[in-house]
């Protein structure tokens, strides 16, 4: 397992913007949420429902705003990929 910071040039702004990688399956959160996920180089990415720095965080990952699904849809691919987030 991997971890990364995706955005940011501070400490306390990389520390809000994780990439776990493990397996060809990379994780992005923001804070403590996830927000997209990349299964073997399918992103799926979720609409901004935060705030203006998820929505930073988002933008980083990718600008394409027309592919952002609900938050559901990526908690239903973690469930389906037996991911635990402990």
């Amino acid at each position: 397992m991997k971890v990364s910071h995706y955005y940011g040039k501070t400490p306390s702004s990389k520390a809000n913007a994780v990439k776990i990688s493990s397996n060809g399956i990379d994780i992005y959160y923001s804070y403590e949420t996830i927000i997209a996920i990349n299964v073997k180089g399918k992103l799926t990415i979720a609409k901004n429902k935060r705030g203006t720095t998820t929505g930073k965080h988002l933008n980083a990952i990718t600008q394409n705003k027309s592919i952002r699904v609900e938050h559901s849809e990526i908690l239903k691919i973690i469930k389906n990929l037996k991911i635990t987030l402990d």
